[in-house]
């Protein structure tokens, strides 16, 4: 697509990426200006169901909305000045990869559950933890921009994986520039995703947790 082509630009709020549920805010942007100011807008989409997560600038074309695949996305932040709520996952998954016992590698994946509002989320961290808790928890990996559902530490070979001692609860942080709280999973209270320390035989089979504690919470760094 040309530039000489696009007769204006379209300016949505989205649910998603892909452009479902968009509403419009302005389809008046004409070239050469390429900047929209907005003030005072409710942060929605077309259906009140289905949070705006996203802004998507589309390309028209002789008064026709180009493709998806020709828009321009950003995710949308909202500042509400505080940390984000805990988001709400329905499965959550990591199997060890790392040979030596206390040490863990491989890929932590999860899955949000329902139509969530991720605006108030910049990253999500993931921590190795004594219990639900956060006891004695440690890092695993590194953070990732929200919209990614996974965090990997790469196995390259046995005992070169995230020291975690005897931690086997997975717990994902959302988390913004004030600060984090830990997700749950299928039920609140539930923070946690209990593995097994493939190198260890003091560790329990893989299994969602199912006692409820105090939701942890850290500083953002």
């Amino acid at each position: 697509l040309s530039t000489a082509e696009i007769t204006s630009y379209a300016v949505y709020m989205s649910y998603e990426s892909a452009g479902s549920q968009k509403l419009l805010i302005s389809n008046a942007v004409s070239p050469p200006a390429t900047s929209l100011t907005i003030s005072g807008l409710m942060r929605q989409t077309g259906d009140p169901t289905f949070p705006a997560n996203w802004l998507i600038v589309y390309p028209m074309v002789q008064g026709a909305l180009a493709p998806v695949s020709m828009a321009a996305y950003v995710e949308l932040y909202d500042d509400r000045g505080s940390a984000p709520p805990a988001p709400a996952f329905s499965s959550v998954d990591f199997t060890d990869e790392d040979a030596a016992g206390g040490y863990a590698s491989g890929t932590v994946r999860w899955v949000l559950d329902g139509n969530v509002d991720l605006a108030y989320i910049t990253e999500y961290v993931v921590f190795i933890a004594a219990d639900q808790a956060g006891t004695s928890a440690v890092q695993f990996g590194d953070p990732v921009p929200v919209g990614t559902n996974e965090v990997t530490v790469i196995d390259t070979g046995s005992g070169n994986g995230v020291y975690i001692d005897a931690n086997y609860h997975v717990i994902i942080f959302a988390r913004n520039p004030y600060g984090s709280e830990a997700g749950y999973i299928g039920t609140p209270g539930v923070t946690s995703f209990v593995f097994n320390d493939v190198g260890s035989s003091t560790s329990t089979s893989a299994t969602r947790s199912s006692s409820s504690t105090t939701t942890m919470s850290t500083a953002s760094s």
